[in-house]
């Protein structure tokens, strides 16, 4: 690894704006909403003050200045000299009273394992926030100075060598790029437009990138592949090779197809890359888009795309997220793909929590019905057994009876099966396949409805076939739990310290410690 000798880990979960334009979701209204909201910095305030006579109320108004200093603990100085103080205090606002925290209590609210963390202090009580303007600021401090131009938001985060009290712990941050939500005038100023697309954009981002926070507190092995600090020091102080890190990060961190896909799941994911989507409708025998997917049809674009003669770059093989993505060439696989095989997983934990689909075919293949609340237990059971110390490899089998053996097992047969031995055909993988093509055909289906609206695929509503292009209620201010925004612009450590932390990663957990990790990677 290139930053070995580097003392953090930087896991920037982040990509082009384009994957990051494929989020969102909805779900039932969260009770933390019921709490008082903040007041409104800009509201007219009645102040009671002190009467010459006794019991004579007097009354003045008085303007409240706007919080300036939010711009200050927030933005980088690119951003200050790009918009100043009172765009981006807009944007401040929106994002810390509103769009956030209903964010955070969304996903605490509709899934029963981060509402059961939640009290129990499993998850962060604070998390910080970092707006800058295309680049940061080059002022010595890494996270400000290596951010991810074109990337509207991403969560940031890595381990803390040491805090206060002499113990280690993981530290994060969201970025944004303000310049991703600008419009600009006729002289190139840039401006926001705080309008409904907008407000819409920044909800499924938010939505996204949140469920990414919460599983780096709730899955922390997964999301950074270590199994516990020694084995982070071992890897950064140069204990293992190169060859044994990669190997252990490979068989500890999840797939991106997981990771991206899971998040994706809280997105409108299916509404912002339709295109994406209706590719997986393209028939190479016929040249053609076809309006009705097969699993002939299905299982050779998906295995083939990209890498048969004529297809073009785009990969749609889950194989295919593992492989560097600078150029954009996975995003289909990673986000798209990796979504699909998410709510497959989900459909066969939750049959084999409660015994009935969360998915409900007829005998022919036909989906006739989804259920985004059902999804989203299936998915809360896969994490859950996780944050309790069983890998992904074993919740993947226990989930399909022994279907699929492990993690890379069901990666390699997704969709397509095996290949014959000179990579000309492939036998398909019968259960997957055939929910995948129901999924597909459904979602089109629901597309020709209406010729205005498309499907969300966010399994945060409770119905599935919604065409809501938000979860959020606009202009609703309200306050979290938990990932309460501090002010502050540089990483915030989590209160989730790691050795209270049992959780499981793709094939180790943290039950094994650096000894059997090192004996298990590099024996010699």
């Amino acid at each position: 690894m290139s930053n070995k000798n580097n003392k953090r880990i930087i896991a920037m979960i982040a990509a082009l704006s384009l994957c990051f334009s494929m989020l969102s979701g909805c779900g039932s209204k969260p009770d933390y909403d019921n709490q008082a909201p903040s007041p409104d910095p800009n509201e007219e305030v009645t102040e009671v003050v002190e009467a010459e006579e006794p019991n004579e109320e007097v009354t003045e108004d008085t303007e409240t200045e706007k919080p300036y200093y939010l711009v200050d603990a927030h933005c980088s100085q690119t951003a200050i000299d790009a918009l100043g103080y009172d765009e981006l205090v807009e944007l401040v606002e929106l994002v810390t009273t509103s769009v956030e925290p209903q964010a955070v209590n969304i996903l605490a609210d509709s899934f029963p394992c981060f509402s059961e963390a939640a009290g129990q202090d499993g998850l962060g009580k604070e998390i910080s926030l970092y707006i800058y303007y295309e680049n940061g600021d080059n002022d010595g401090i890494d996270e400000h100075e290596y951010v991810a131009p074109g990337a509207l938001a991403y969560v940031n985060g890595g381990f803390c060598e040491e805090e206060e009290d002499g113990s280690e712990n993981y530290e994060y941050m969201i970025c944004i790029d303000a310049k991703e939500l600008c419009e600009f005038d006729d002289n190139g100023n840039p401006f926001f437009e705080v309008d409904d697309d907008t407000l819409a954009k920044l909800d499924t981002i938010f939505c996204h990138e949140l469920f990414h926070v919460f599983m780096d507190d709730y899955n922390r092995t997964g999301m950074t592949g270590f199994t516990d600090f020694a084995t982070y020091y071992a890897a950064m102080e140069e204990q293992l090779s190169d060859e044994d890190y990669e190997e252990l990060i490979g068989a500890t961190s999840f797939p991106y197809w997981f990771i991206e896909g899971i998040a994706g799941c809280v997105g409108n994911i299916y509404q912002a890359d339709i295109d994406y989507f209706n590719e997986y409708r393209y028939d190479c025998e016929k040249q053609d888009y076809i309006d009705t997917c097969t699993n002939d049809q299905l299982k050779f674009i998906y295995a083939n795309q990209g890498y048969m003669e004529g297809t073009g770059d785009e990969r749609y093989d889950l194989e295919a997220s593992k492989e560097d993505n600078s150029d954009g060439h996975v995003n289909a696989a990673t986000y798209v793909s990796g979504y699909m095989a998410c709510l497959y997983l989900a459909d066969l934990a939750y049959q084999k929590s409660e015994g009935s689909p969360a998915v409900v075919m007829d005998d022919n293949g036909r989906i006739e019905s989804i259920s985004g609340k059902k999804l989203r237990e299936g998915l809360s059971i896969i994490l859950s057994q996780m944050h309790e110390g069983y890998t992904f490899d074993e919740v993947i089998a226990d989930i399909s009876d022994g279907m699929y053996s492990d993690t890379e097992d069901f990666t390699k047969r997704f969709i397509k099966g095996n290949y014959n031995g000179d990579r000309t055909e492939c036998e398909g993988d019968p259960e997957s396949l055939k929910f995948c093509v129901g999924y597909l055909n459904y979602m089109q289906q629901l597309d020709e409805l209406d010729p205005n609206t498309v499907p969300a695929g966010s399994v945060l509503f409770d119905n599935f076939d919604s065409v809501e292009e938000t979860p959020l209620v606009k202009g609703l201010e309200t306050e979290s739990e938990v990932y309460r925004i501090a002010e502050q612009n540089t990483f915030i450590a989590s209160t989730v310290k790691n050795e209270d932390l049992m959780d499981g990663g793709t094939s180790y957990t943290r039950k094994d410690g650096i000894e059997a990790v090192l004996e298990k990677v590099s024996p010699n």
